[in-house]
């Protein structure tokens, strides 16, 4: 169970467990575990203690009433009615808040406010806020709506009225912080640093952004701009941060830019040396420039000039942004391009610190090449022919050494490959930039050895390679066609039988054909002297010509005079059989027409039509159409292929050119008049059938063969009127057809049919 105790205007506990003043009641463990006391009379401060009790046990424990305070004032008096509160709109980060204050009124023990949106006046059916014992309240609020409070007071036993209620206050925007705050760093003239900060837009609404330094504001920045600087603060360490600002007030940024770029020069190097005593490298000398690298250093330049009173860094920069791990860089000539050799050279290094920031130049180091010996280098050797001559050139090419003043040329008759064996002075002295040399003083069948000597100052000599060659510039002998005979094999195809005679074919090793100049066979057997060309149509001028060649160099004779085709033009071949002659007859209208159609005709250029023995036409077509003829009549028909080089007047003089004979008769394209004849009756059913019927029958004559189709026309006469005949039916023809009429017989008198 649990004991309570209550001390009027006295907070001392009760002793101990044993102290049993005070009690007011004992409450059961079991739930709910409160007690209530009326009918209090006293004003005053009230203090409760509850004491856990367990059974049989001299164990007890203390609890308070409430949490941290164990205390009431009771008091009788109503409070009075507290003044209108203030109402100030701020932000809470980017909460939007309402902060309100109001003066401590007499008997309250706590403080209820009461609010209203939209500029209506609170009452004590608004919404509530409890303010406790304060006196101030921050309210949460939606921005950009206006928001009215007033605040009640709260005694022990009464309340007191509303207070005046605030004018409406509206709730302001309150944007977020810029973000993403970042900067970059550089070092500008007379070695400063400068800082340029940007950052991301934070909200829409922001009027302006503030940027600060250390705390202290710098500049502002108009939106849409987000970023700041260059700004030169000078050497140390620097924080950036920037607020945004509009309406409702500024907010700063969630982070902040450290600078502290150090841009102080290293110091500038002191021991820079230059050695000219090193290996060359292909010829050319080097000079080794060594130094020790300064604190801070990131970088270097290194700067040239030739002569030993020059100014390097007025020379020629040449090394940039060398890493700090450098301590020496090798200078190294090449063909035409500085160190060279005997000449002399100053050098001064330029020390970098972070980007662009540089010390003064270093100590000047001085050196003079060294003289280096010239490489070795190689000779090729390429041969062609003397078109004018008929003898060989041989071209020797290199590439010259470095240093070199001039070249030796030596040559020897005959193939060796020792120096020793030239024993004759050079053939050809040449300057330093000759790269190539002709020798035309040679023969045919004559093996030439060669080699260039490279020449320099202080007697420097090198020697190339020795390169042996020989050629065979004399043509082979031309040969003589001898005919050029147009021909027709035994399938009467068309082909030029060609042929030639040469003086020799020891040297020969294929033949190069042309017709009308262009080349078309190549006849790689020497010992093959005639050739077929089947390329070739009739009624053409075709010339040929033919040389022969070496493979050795593809040295070729020349081409002798053309020679045309015998005969020219060329002629055509006898044209085949025609075959499969085909004859049918048909009527066009009211006139017969035969019509002839056969296949193409081999080395054929025209058709001639014999109609009963006797030339009716000539057509290069495989067709043609007979329409001079009589109905009834029975024809026999033959064709003649015929070409310029085999003409034929008829049958009997190129039965080999002829066609099969085919009969035909032309068709009876007349038609005779049909027999009419009607009568009139009247229709027994339907019962209520009324009006005249008219049976038409017809006979046509089938002499010619019996008619496709009949036609039947009708007019009608009348009193006083007239119709000209129109059509009333047609269909296939059917001897003796009955074709029934109907129609009224009011006015009708008449009635005449025609087919």
């Amino acid at each position: 169970s649990y004991e309570v105790f209550e001390k009027f205007n006295n907070s001392a506990p009760p002793a101990d467990c044993d102290d049993t003043s005070g009690r007011v009641a004992i409450v059961p463990a079991a739930e709910p575990r409160q007690y209530v006391h009326s009918g209090l009379t006293q004003e005053g401060t009230y203090y409760y203690f509850v004491r856990a009790k367990i059974e049989g046990s001299a164990k007890c424990t203390w609890a308070s009433f409430s949490s941290g305070n164990n205390a009431i004032t009771l008091s009788s008096v109503t409070p009075a009615t507290p003044s209108k509160p203030t109402a100030t709109p701020a932000c809470n980060g980017s909460q939007s808040v309402i902060s309100l204050s109001w003066p401590a009124v007499t008997g309250a023990v706590s403080y209820k406010i009461y609010y209203a949106t939209g500029g209506l006046a609170p009452t004590l059916s608004s919404p509530s806020l409890d303010a406790g014992a304060n006196t101030n309240y921050t309210h949460q609020v939606n921005p950009a709506t206006t928001y009215r409070y007033a605040v009640q007071a709260r005694g022990s036993c009464a309340d007191s009225g509303l207070s005046e209620a605030t004018a409406g206050v509206l709730a302001v925007y309150c944007l977020p912080p810029p973000f993403n705050i970042s900067g970059s760093s550089t070092c500008a003239g007379n070695n400063d640093p400068a800082y340029t900060i940007s950052w991301t837009h934070s909200d829409t609404t922001v009027t302006e952004y503030k940027v600060y330094r250390n705390n202290i504001y710098q500049s502002s920045v108009w939106p849409p701009n987000s970023s700041f600087g260059p700004n030169k603060p000078g050497p140390g360490s620097f924080t950036y941060y920037v607020k945004a600002v509009n309406p409702a007030g500024e907010r700063q940024s969630s982070n902040s830019y450290l600078g502290n770029l150090d841009c102080s020069p290293p110091a500038a190097i002191a021991d820079l040396t230059a050695d000219p005593n090193v290996n060359c490298v292909s010829g050319y000398p080097v000079i080794k420039l060594r130094w020790s690298p300064p604190a801070g250093a990131t970088s270097y330049n290194i700067y040239r000039c030739p002569g030993a009173s020059c100014n390097p860094i007025h020379g020629t920069k040449i090394a940039s942004n060398l890493s700090s791990s450098y301590t020496y860089y090798n200078d190294i000539g090449s063909a035409g391009v500085a160190p060279l050799s005997g000449q002399t050279y100053r050098y001064q290094v330029e020390t970098f610190k972070i980007q662009n920031v540089s010390t003064s130049f270093s100590n000047v180091a001085q050196a003079t090449a060294r003289l280096c010996p010239l490489e070795n280098f190689t000779v090729s050797l390429s041969t062609a022919c003397n078109p004018s001559t008929n003898k060989p050139i041989f071209t020797l090419n290199w590439t010259p050494p470095f240093g070199v003043t001039s070249f030796e040329i030596y040559r020897l008759t005959g193939q060796t490959a020792s120096y020793s064996d030239f024993t004759s002075p050079p053939v050809a002295t040449l300057g330093a930039s000759a790269t190539s040399w002709q020798d035309t003083q040679t023969e045919n069948k004559t093996w030439y050895s060669y080699y260039v000597k490279a020449l320099a100052s202080e007697n420097r000599t090198s020697r190339s390679n020795i390169v042996s060659g020989n050629n065979d510039c004399q043509p082979p002998p031309t040969p003589t066609l001898t005919q050029a005979a147009a021909r027709c094999d035994i399938n009467k195809n068309l082909y030029i039988d060609l042929a030639w005679n040469i003086s020799s074919t020891e040297e020969v090793n294929y033949y190069e054909l042309y017709r009308n100049g262009a080349i078309i066979a190549t006849i790689t057997n020497p010992a093959t002297k005639t050739y077929q060309d089947t390329n070739v149509s009739p009624a053409q001028i075709y010339s040929y010509q033919i040389r022969s060649c070496k493979s050795s160099n593809n040295l070729c004779s020349i081409l002798e005079t053309a020679v045309l085709t015998s005969p020219s033009p060329t002629p055509y071949c006898p044209p085949n059989q025609p075959v499969n002659l085909q004859v049918a007859s048909r009527c066009l209208l009211d006139n017969p027409l035969i019509e002839l159609g056969w296949p193409a005709v081999k080395n054929t250029t025209s058709y001639k039509i014999m109609r009963d023995g006797v030339l009716k036409s000539e057509t290069p077509a495989t067709s043609w159409p007979d329409m001079g003829i009589t109905s009834g009549t029975s024809y026999s028909y033959q064709i003649i292929a015929v070409n310029p080089t085999y003409p034929c007047s008829n049958c009997s003089q190129c039965p080999a050119q002829c066609s099969e004979t085919k009969a035909i008769s032309a068709p009876a394209c007349q038609i005779s008049a049909p027999q009419l004849s009607a009568e009139r009756f009247c229709p027994v059913t339907p019962a209520n059938q009324y009006g005249t019927h008219s049976r038409i029958f017809w006979q046509a004559d089938e002499t010619g063969g019996a008619p496709l189709w009949c036609r039947l026309d009708r007019k009608e006469a009348g009193n006083y009127l007239v119709k000209t005949p129109t059509f009333h039916s047609r269909g296939e023809y059917s001897a003796g057809k009955i074709d029934n009429l109907s129609f009224t017989s009011a006015g009708k008198t008449n009635f005449t049919n025609n087919v």
